[in-house]
């Protein structure tokens, strides 16, 4: 039993999961895609705590899920182009 309405999940972003076991979402193309910092990590080829540094300094944009933090993937990518060259590499 689900205690919030399917548009309190659409208006939050939140994938809630559908009878089969899948990840149903409401509208991808309104929300952006929320992935974890090791998926982030991994798609940029940098250490877990590297994101996590980042993050604590506000170089890359991110999201509090309760006591979880999440990131936009296209967010992220925007943010890593947008820096200097050296960039947040010079962060690590």
């Amino acid at each position: 039993m689900s205690l919030l309405s399917p548009q309190t999940y659409e208006d939050l972003g939140i994938r809630e999961l559908g009878q089969s076991g899948t990840s149903v979402s409401h509208s991808d193309s309104v929300h952006p895609k929320l992935v974890s910092v090791y998926e982030v990590a991994n798609h940029l080829k940098v250490h877990y705590r590297t994101v996590q540094r980042w993050t604590r300094l506000n170089l890359i944009p991110h999201y509090r899920v309760g006591r979880s933090i999440r990131y936009s993937s296209e967010a992220v990518l925007e943010a890593i182009a947008s820096s200097s060259p050296a960039g947040l590499r010079d962060q690590c």
